[in-house]
C-alpha cells in the first residue's frame, strides 16, 4: 500500500471523530487487496528475430497494463516497465512501447519494483522461447545476448565499465559444471 491509504485513513478519521479518541484501522490481507489493489496485470506481445545460434538480431515488445478505472500510478508503473525491458541483454534492433488501458476493474497500485518484475519476466520468456524453438538450452542462448563492455543501452548509457555479466556467467557455468560432476 504505497499510495492508496485513503480508504483506511478515511475510516480512521470518521471513527476518531465519532469516538473522540485516536483509533487504529488494521485490515486483513483480503480486505486490503480488494480496497487498495495489487500489482498491475500486464500483457506482452512481441516480435523477435534471431540467428541459428540464438543471438537476437531484433526485438519489438509491446506492453499493455490494466490501469483499472483510474490511472493513478499506472503511468509510472509503465515507465518502470519500459526502462527495465532490456534487463541485462543487448538487442541491436530494439523497440519497446507501452499502452496503459482503462478497464471496468478496480485500479491497482504500485508495489516493490513497480513494473520491473513483469518486464524482466517477459524478456526472459522471449529468450527461453528462442532457446526452445532452436532446441538449445537457455543457458546457451542467454549469455550470447548479454550486454558487453562499451555497448550502449537504449537510453544512451555507454557501458564502459561493464564486465559483471560475463563474470557472473562464468561463475554460473563453473558452478553448474561442479554440481553436475558430483
Amino acid at each position: 500500500m504505497i499510495i492508496r491509504a485513503t480508504w483506511a485513513a478515511g475510516a480512521a478519521a470518521v471513527a476518531a471523530n465519532k469516538l473522540n479518541r485516536p483509533v487504529n484501522v488494521t485490515m486483513n490481507l483480503s480486505d486490503n487487496m480488494r480496497m487498495i489493489g495489487k500489482r498491475h496485470p500486464f500483457l506482452c506481445d512481441y516480435d523477435v528475430g534471431f540467428d541459428d545460434t540464438g543471438k537476437i538480431t531484433a526485438l519489438k515488445l509491446t506492453y499493455y497494463t490494466d490501469g483499472g478505472c483510474s490511472f493513478d500510478s499506472t503511468p509510472g508503473i509503465m515507465d518502470m516497465a519500459l526502462t527495465t525491458a532490456d534487463n541485462c541483454y543487448y538487442f541491436p534492433n530494439y523497440k519497446v512501447e507501452g499502452i496503459d488501458c482503462y478497464t471496468n476493474l478496480p485500479s491497482n497500485t504500485a508495489t516493490r519494483a513497480p513494473g520491473c518484475f513483469p518486464s524482466i519476466f517477459f524478456v526472459e520468456s522471449v529468450l527461453e522461447a528462442v532457446a526452445d524453438y532452436l532446441q538449445l538450452s537457455p543457458d546457451v542462448v542467454k549469455p550470447l545476448n548479454f550486454y558487453t563492455k562499451n555497448q550502449v543501452t537504449p537510453y544512451g548509457q555507454k557501458l564502459s565499465y561493464f564486465k559483471y555479466v560475463s563474470s557472473l556467467s562464468l561463475s554460473l557455468s563453473l558452478s553448474l559444471s561442479l554440481s553436475l560432476s558430483f
